[in-house]
Protein backbone atom coordinates (compact mmCIF):
# COMPACT_ATOMS: atom_id res chain seq x y z
CA UNK A 1 0.00 0.00 0.00
CA UNK A 2 1.29 3.34 -0.87
CA UNK A 3 1.67 5.80 1.81
CA UNK A 4 0.45 9.04 -0.19
CA UNK A 5 1.44 12.86 1.27
CA UNK A 6 -1.63 14.67 1.97
CA UNK A 7 -1.15 18.60 1.35
CA UNK A 8 -3.60 20.68 3.42
CA UNK A 9 -4.24 23.61 1.53
CA UNK A 10 -3.60 27.30 3.29
CA UNK A 11 -5.64 30.39 2.20
CA UNK A 12 -3.50 32.36 3.56
CA UNK A 13 -0.05 31.04 1.89
CA UNK A 14 -2.25 30.95 -1.70
CA UNK A 15 -3.22 34.27 -1.41
CA UNK A 16 0.22 35.64 -0.05
CA UNK A 17 1.95 34.70 -3.02
CA UNK A 18 1.69 36.18 -7.13
CA UNK A 19 1.13 33.86 -9.72
CA UNK A 20 -1.55 32.29 -11.49
CA UNK A 21 -3.36 35.06 -12.42
CA UNK A 22 -2.44 36.47 -8.20
CA UNK A 23 -1.73 39.69 -7.93
CA UNK A 24 -0.74 41.42 -4.72
CA UNK A 25 -1.49 45.21 -4.70
CA UNK A 26 -0.86 47.98 -2.47
CA UNK A 27 -3.72 50.87 -2.59
CA UNK A 28 -2.87 54.82 -0.60
CA UNK A 29 -5.49 55.57 1.52
CA UNK A 30 -8.97 57.36 -0.35
CA UNK A 31 -7.80 55.24 -3.45
CA UNK A 32 -10.88 53.80 -5.14
CA UNK A 33 -10.34 50.32 -5.68
CA UNK A 34 -13.81 49.32 -7.75
CA UNK A 35 -16.54 51.39 -8.23
CA UNK A 36 -20.45 50.11 -8.63
CA UNK A 37 -21.64 49.32 -12.05
CA UNK A 38 -17.86 48.69 -13.73
CA UNK A 39 -17.42 45.41 -15.01
CA UNK A 40 -15.84 43.16 -12.84
CA UNK A 41 -12.32 40.77 -13.81
CA UNK A 42 -11.22 40.69 -10.41
CA UNK A 43 -11.55 38.83 -7.04
CA UNK A 44 -10.13 41.41 -4.25
CA UNK A 45 -8.84 39.71 -1.00
CA UNK A 46 -7.57 42.54 1.49
CA UNK A 47 -4.53 41.14 3.27
CA UNK A 48 -3.99 44.11 5.94
CA UNK A 49 -5.78 47.45 6.55
CA UNK A 50 -9.26 48.80 5.82
CA UNK A 51 -10.72 49.23 2.82
CA UNK A 52 -14.71 51.35 3.05
CA UNK A 53 -17.70 49.77 1.03
CA UNK A 54 -20.05 52.17 -0.74
CA UNK A 55 -23.23 50.84 -2.13
CA UNK A 56 -24.89 53.32 -4.11
CA UNK A 57 -29.11 52.39 -4.10
CA UNK A 58 -31.80 54.54 -5.05
CA UNK A 59 -32.95 57.09 -2.55
CA UNK A 60 -35.74 54.40 -0.94
CA UNK A 61 -33.53 52.65 -0.28
CA UNK A 62 -31.89 52.61 3.29
CA UNK A 63 -27.98 50.91 3.04
CA UNK A 64 -25.33 50.64 5.48
CA UNK A 65 -21.70 52.72 4.57
CA UNK A 66 -18.95 51.13 7.09
CA UNK A 67 -15.48 50.41 6.75
CA UNK A 68 -14.25 46.68 6.29
CA UNK A 69 -11.55 45.98 8.55
CA UNK A 70 -8.93 43.12 8.43
CA UNK A 71 -7.28 42.42 11.65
Amino acid sequence: MSHLKTRIFDPKDFLAQTGLGRTIMQYPKDQVIFAQGEPSDAVFYIQKGRAKLTVLSPPSVVTQNRPLMVT
